[in-house]
């Protein structure tokens, strides 16, 4: 829904600070649907009772839209008579609280009420109606809203109110009349195919303005991505976020199709380097001639730099003129097709509809050249300049934070490989991964509840076995970054009932409501997001209400009464009850899940459990595991080493007495991890920072890089780092061998 253009203050208004809104609606505004709701507002606007409504609704879901929409409808008689013979006036609430004395607010709203008094049927609307009462607060002109409301009282003018969802409450509990005289009309997010008919409804608003044309294809997949992914423009709604985005895309379209070529900047750049090098040169010694070089070089780049530069600049002209043209008839047809369809109304002679319609067949076959000549100018971009699904895409990413890769065509190979990427990144719980891949892969599909989440899965098993890693190589998948991370809520931080509030946000009048919940704000600005619930059993039972919440119905109401989308979010909880039965060497692996079954089913309520799409058991990691793990780490020492000219060796047999030694089956590859952490790390940290090590490197004689051997020594419980150059030299001997004993006092720690 196109919004109106706000009038300048000196044209067409009534009163100071007082507009009437058939003058103050644009020519060229057009409301797609919200028939229903018209309808209800003219029923309530003839009530005798509760005859003024109160427009509700998430923001940007169209409400100053709707109240514009009534006004066109009554411009074409298109509309109830009731509502026909109302005269509707806006109150610009920012200047007439622009006065800092309150006295003079009160004064000049008097006067505001007087006259709507006076002229017959009239209607107030107030547009952001929360934001005007508070400015009344703040300025001290408390008669406002007692004026407002005995003019309501005595039916003398009525009033329409628009407020959002989140602040319905408190202007409720202002005033006990707002319950009495109003009647609330709440206003839905449109859905998917009413968006895409609103879309297709101004598309020509879009290409008139940015001169570009717009297909069905990039429509719809600007409603697939504003659908799927609510809430990732910031306390945005439907349909505000796909117009929004599909202006934001065509403007960066149109910049593009006027911007500087790539090769034009390039050689602009080489140019200003190879200057900077000639005047350097002009200074000091030139015995090899570089300065003559230097010049005809330049010479040759200045030539091909006025080519490009002539031939873009004429590119750019004829594109902008062509643009220029394109949007001057698409103007002319839009009053072509109003004027039209107003003669038909009006039961005009039939002449003026033929004559527009020649017209109207003349102005398509103009823009029809035009597009042919704008695709024979810039052959690089798409064909008539249409905006693509692509760059719709690329907007979006840009915008949201959300990578390209998972908004494509290419997200269903990548769940394809889901399994064998997972299995890359966790050892020895092939078991669980499958289990899981399938039903991404289900959802991917989508075989899920539209109104549930993506995923929800229960990991449960000792510490160090992998549940918090597969969660954060599903946040990986996610988002196509190797190092994303879910949105991780420790739930030892919410065992007590006054923390519970954190996470979704306090209720109005408590301490934090302004900042919001933890995991409302971070599912707000990422709807797709992974969110872990780490060790619940460590949360107040309270935490179990809002988590059974999300899971069946895959939205929940915030502290600010803002509606939080979880459906495009997986949710992880992770737990070790029963993890003992997993460390039991007497026990098989089946023989612990049965009774870590039977302790999960004893501490969480069936109704909770039921909710979750797959409950898995981790196994225990066995030595052969753990050495791989151990492995791994040493590759991951080894790339953060990149660059640096040296690289890391420790002998299989080494690591494996090393890892034995460390092990504990009660924290699996914790003491593992943190071995490389606290040890290795040091020991390499310690070469690479050898002043005597960087005269090895620096030298050329001595050459460059070389190894750094590490022993682990099983007698003296202690490991050993020596570093071995690439090529004997000078300095090869003069690197000190490190020492560093081991302790496990702190291996098993997860900080």
């Amino acid at each position: 829904m196109q919004k109106p253009v706000e009038k300048p203050a000196d044209k067409g208004g009534v009163l100071p600070h007082l507009y009437e809104l058939d003058r103050d609606l644009d020519e060229d505004f057009t409301l797609i649907g919200r028939d229903v709701e018209i309808r209800q507002i003219g029923e309530v606007l003839t009530l005798r009772g509760s005859r003024n409504v109160m427009l509700t609704g998430p923001t940007g879901v169209g409400k100053t839209a709707l109240i514009y929409g009534i006004e066109e409808r009554r411009r074409k008689a298109d509309i109830s008579q009731d509502v026909i013979k109302r005269r509707f006036f806006r109150l610009d609430s920012e200047s007439l609280l622009a006065a800092d004395d309150p006295a003079q607010i009160n004064k000049d709203f008097q006067k505001i009420v007087d006259h709507l008094e006076d002229a017959q049927h009239s209607v107030l609307v107030v547009d952001n109606f929360p934001n005007f009462m508070h400015g009344l607060d703040a300025k001290g002109a408390h008669g406002v809203l007692n004026s407002l409301m005995a003019a309501i009282r005595t039916r003398r003018t009525q009033c329409i109110l628009a407020v959002s969802d989140s602040q319905k409450a408190k202007v409720f509990d202002q005033h006990p009349g707002f319950r009495e005289f109003f009647t609330v009309i709440d206003l839905k997010e449109p859905d998917a195919d009413q968006v895409l008919s609103i879309l297709r409804g101004l598309r020509h608003v879009f290409e008139a303005m940015h001169g570009i044309v717009i297909g069905d294809d990039a429509l719809q997949t600007v409603v697939q991505l504003t659908t799927k992914f609510k809430g990732a423009f910031d306390d945005q709604s439907l349909p505000r976020v796909p117009l929004r985005l599909l202006d934001l895309a065509s403007a960066e379209f149109r910049a593009d199709i006027m911007s500087k070529p790539a090769e034009l900047d390039r050689i602009e750049e080489q140019l200003v380097n190879h200057r900077n090098q000639l005047a350097a040169s002009e200074r000091a010694d030139d015995a090899n001639g570089t300065c003559e070089k230097l010049r005809a070089e330049i010479a040759k780049l200045e030539t091909k730099e006025r080519e490009l530069s002539k031939d873009w600049l004429k590119k750019t002209d004829g594109v902008k003129a062509l643009l220029d043209q394109k949007r001057n008839y698409a103007v002319e047809l839009q009053k072509l097709d109003a004027e039209t369809e107003a003669s038909k109304r009006e039961g005009r002679p039939s002449e003026i509809a033929r004559q527009n319609d020649e017209l109207a067949d003349k102005y398509r076959a103009a823009l029809s050249g035009i597009n042919e000549k704008l695709a024979g100018i810039n052959a690089g971009m798409p064909k008539d300049h249409k905006l693509t699904p692509e760059r719709i895409r690329r907007t979006f990413s840009k915008r949201t934070g959300i990578p390209v890769a998972t908004l494509g065509e290419s997200e269903l190979e990548r769940v394809i490989k889901l399994e064998e990427a997972l299995k890359e990144r966790i050892y020895g719980q092939d078991r669980a991964i499958s289990s899981i891949a399938a039903a991404v892969k289900n959802a991917a599909a989508g075989l899920k509840d539209p109104n549930s989440p993506a995923g929800a899965y229960f990991f449960i098993g000792p510490s160090g076995v992998g549940k918090t890693e597969l969660a954060r190589a599903l946040a990986a998948y996610t988002d196509g970054k190797a190092d994303a991370e879910p949105i991780r809520l420790d739930m030892s931080e919410y065992g007590e009932k006054h923390t519970v509030s954190k996470i979704m946000g306090a209720p109005p009048g408590y301490a934090g409501y302004e900042e919001g919940g933890v995991l409302a704000n971070e599912v707000r600005k990422k709807p797709n997001s992974i969110v872990l619930f780490d060790e619940i059993e460590k949360a107040h039972p309270e935490v179990f209400n809002i988590l059974l919440q999300i899971l069946s119905a895959g939205r929940l109401t915030d502290g600010k009464g803002r509606l939080i989308d979880f459906s495009q979010c997986t949710i992880i909880a992770t737990s070790n009850v029963g993890s003992r039965h997993f460390v039991d060497d007497t026990l098989t692996y089946e023989e612990a899940v049965t009774k870590a079954h039977a302790d999960v089913k004893g501490f969480f309520k069936p109704e909770l459990l039921g909710r979750f799409t797959d409950i898995q058991f981790f196994k225990r990691l066995d030595a052969d595991l753990l050495f791989k793990i151990g492995k791994k780490n040493l590759a991951g020492v080894n790339k953060m080493l990149d660059g640096k000219d040296v690289t890391v060796e420790f002998a299989d047999d080494d690591l494996r007495h090393a890892v034995n030694r460390v092990m504990n089956p009660r924290y699996g590859a914790r003491p593992i991890n943190n071995l490389f952490a606290k040890f290795i790390k040091k020991l390499v940290s310690e070469i690479v920072l050898d002043e005597e090590l960087k005269r090895v490197k620096a030298s050329a004689k001595a050459g460059r890089g070389g190894k750094i051997a590490i022993t682990f020594d099983e007698a003296k419980d202690e490991f050993n780092a020596t570093f071995k150059p690439a090529t004997s030299g000078l300095f090869s001997a003069a690197v000190e061998p490190k020492t560093m004993k081991l302790d496990t006092l702190d291996l098993n720690s997860d900080r």
